[in-house]
This record gives C-alpha cells, structure tokens and sequence, in this order.
C-alpha cells in the first residue's frame, strides 16, 4: 500500500462515484494565458456539472478537487445523515463534520483500488495534451475548435451506446476518459483483427460516430504516432472493439477495466 496517494482527473470522479456521491463542488485548475483555475460551488440536490459554464470549462480544465455528500450511517449511537466531503488531487481530504475512522478508512479503500487500475485512468485533457503542439502556430481558436470536435465525438460515442438519461454529467466525464484509454490500449499495435481475438467478433454496423474521416480514428492515430507506440487504425476493427467494449457491463467500472485489461493489456 503506498505511503501517499495521489489522484489525477479522472480518478477523483471515479473515487466519487465508487462513494456514490453527490457532487456539490468542482475545482479546475486551467491552461489559459487568461485565468489559471476556476471553482463552481452548489447545493447537494443541485447539478453542478451540467451547469453551462462548468461544462464549458470541463474542455479546458483539469479537475484538482471535487466536493461531493455521502450517506454517512454513523453507529447505534448516531443517526444516519449526509456528509460533505472535499477530495483533493494531492490525496488531500476534507470533511465538513465529525465521523468514524471506518468512513475515512473507506475512502482510502475506495483511492488505492483506484491506483492499481492508473494505467487505464488518464484524464481525457492529458490525453489532448498534444493539441498544444499540434496546433502551436495557429490561432487559438483552432486549438479550442480541435479539442471541442474531438470532446464532442466522444460524447456521441456514449450517446450512440448509453442511456445517457440515467447517467449523471461526472460519470460521462469519466467514461470519456476511459473509453479513451481503452481505444489507446486497442491501437497501440495496430488495431486486432477481430477474428483472431477470442473475445472480439466481427460486426455488420457501420453506425459507429467513427468513420474514415472522423476526428476519434485522427486522435487514436496521432496520439499513437507522436508517443511511438507504432499503432495503425483499421476502421472496419475499430468498429468491432468498440461495439465489444461499449456493450459491456459499465455499472461497475473497475471490474470492467479489469475485464479490457484481461483482453488487451500485455
């Protein structure tokens, strides 16, 4: 067990989530030459993340501590009640009232199964990093344009699979960054032909927001090409693995990440 933990992005939202929270706070620390960090605040039976201008911050910010209510059951002695809690990204935690040990014994739990699955937890700004350097001498409002299309096709990715009626804004958020990591995994060396992967058959639809010219196939090829992993994207396999990824099971998303690295990892 590591002496400190630490929590980027995606894993505060997936801590969240595995804690069932209701997300009251989110602080966003921001590549801008304007403003460096933004903070949004409301009330627990509020929707924080799909507010306009949280939205719009989320493509080009970073989330570095996130504010949430669980149901605290105390003991014999105790009522149950809700409780706010503050996660920071340093592994920082507040909590706005006293409890047991056995919640914070919780959360700790909750933070260190979360870093065993890191590798598949990078946040989907960290992963656009490359915009910057792609787009360093043009006008900004290319880079934002590349960045919005690009969020903008993951989320009619999960559209086209999910009932995204029944999912809250922060758990959309944190699909995004992990069906991301997963298409990496898939492409790394090349996109797997379908019929020599086990798991994985080969499907008619052609009704994926992926085609030649989409910018998803772009994004999986040139973050492959600039971090040399030599990968290739096959439109027609990618279909395949994202309809077998996609259709899983996602109401547990750790043991579904244990399920794509049984597949794809090495």
């Amino acid at each position: 067990m590591p002496n400190t933990i630490t929590l980027n992005e995606t894993e505060l939202l997936l801590l969240q989530r595995q804690m069932e929270g209701d997300v009251s706070g989110l602080n966003y620390t921001l590549e801008s030459t304007d403003v460096r960090t933004a903070r949004f605040t409301g009330n627990q039976s509020g929707h924080v993340p799909s507010s306009p201008p949280v939205q719009e911050t989320a493509n080009y910010g970073t989330i570095d501590s996130i504010k949430f209510h669980v149901r605290y059951e105390g003991d014999d002695l105790e009522e149950e009640r809700n409780v706010m809690l503050t996660i920071y990204s340093d592994g920082k935690l507040n909590c706005q009232t006293y409890v047991l040990p056995k919640l914070m014994n919780k959360v700790t739990e909750e933070a260190n199964t979360i870093s065993q699955c890191s590798d598949y937890l990078t946040p989907l700004s960290e992963l656009l990093e490359y915009i910057d350097d792609e787009y360093a001498t043009r006008p900004t409002r290319d880079r934002d344009d590349r960045r919005d299309k690009i969020h903008n096709q993951f989320d009619d990715l999960i559209e086209h699979y999910f009932h995204t009626e029944h999912l809250s804004d922060t758990e959309i958020e944190l699909y995004k960054s992990i069906i991301a990591k997963i298409g990496i995994v898939v492409c790394t060396d090349g996109v797997p032909d379908p019929s020599n992967t086990r798991q994985v058959t080969p499907t008619s639809s052609e009704s994926l927001p992926i085609d030649d010219d989409s910018e998803l196939k772009e994004f999986f090829e040139v973050y492959c090409r600039r971090n040399d992993l030599n990968g290739s994207v096959d439109y027609s396999n990618l279909v395949d693995h994202f309809e077998y990824i996609l259709t899983r099971d996602w109401s547990k998303p750790l043991d579904l990440i244990q399920d794509m690295d049984n597949v794809y990892g090495n």
